[in-house]
């Protein structure tokens, strides 16, 4: 682990009482994450910011291959209870993605981008352990082989919609966090046919070495 910086914006009174907590906690997060997988010329800056997350406590947003911001809602119910939990989780997923972006550059297509969500998922998992009731399991069986199949026509472009696929569209009759459940599901069925591969051993592989191992899944 080298040139990484943290960075808690404490002077907001809502964060002023758990600055101290969240910048121990996640800089012992980071210094773990770091012994499975590569972090490196990354600053995470970490906030009170309610209205970017999207639910729960906590959300990431990967803003470039160097720069993580972790968005807090200091003011939910369950904050202090869950924080340490998700903290983990967050910054696992967040800079799995750094990690990725900087081996293998941007996400172009929607596939690609399916890809790396579920093995950031599957990181966060491995790392933190699993999640009750989790989002990327939200659609399944025949309802997610339909999202599949609809994914198909424009699997490989790269002008399609990443709010409609990962976040829903009624227009488009898309349910809310498709891109996730098919992403999750595709490294999941990738894990399961590799067995002693791992989300953390696949970091650094090309979106080319994954597609090749779920195929079958995505020409049905």
């Amino acid at each position: 682990m080298k040139n990484v910086k943290l960075c808690v914006l404490a002077n907001d009174p809502a964060m002023q009482p758990y600055a101290r907590f969240v910048k121990k906690e996640a800089a012992s997060s980071v210094q773990m994450i770091a012994r499975r997988i590569p972090v490196a010329d990354v600053d995470i800056i970490i906030m009170h910011s309610p209205r970017n997350v999207a639910f729960g406590i906590i959300s990431t947003q990967t803003q470039s291959k160097n720069h993580l911001v972790v968005a807090l809602n200091v003011k939910h119910k369950r904050f202090k209870k869950n924080l340490r939990v998700e903290l983990r989780k967050a910054l696992a997923h967040g800079l799995y993605h750094i990690a990725r972006m900087q081996k293998n550059g941007y996400p172009k297509t929607l596939i690609e981008n399916c890809l790396n969500e579920g093995l950031a998922i599957h990181f966060e998992i491995e790392f933190a352990g699993p999640t009750r009731a989790p989002y990327w399991t939200s659609i399944k069986n025949e309802a997610l082989d339909k999202v599949i199949t609809k994914a198909k026509k424009e699997c490989n472009s790269p002008d399609f919609d990443y709010d409609g696929w990962f976040y829903g569209s009624k227009t488009q009759n898309i349910p809310r966090f498709a891109g996730y459940c098919m992403g999750y599901k595709f490294i999941e069925e990738f894990l399961k046919n590799n067995p002693g591969a791992t989300a953390s051993k696949l970091v650094g592989k090309k979106s080319k070495f994954l597609l090749a191992g779920i195929i079958g899944r995505l020409s049905k």
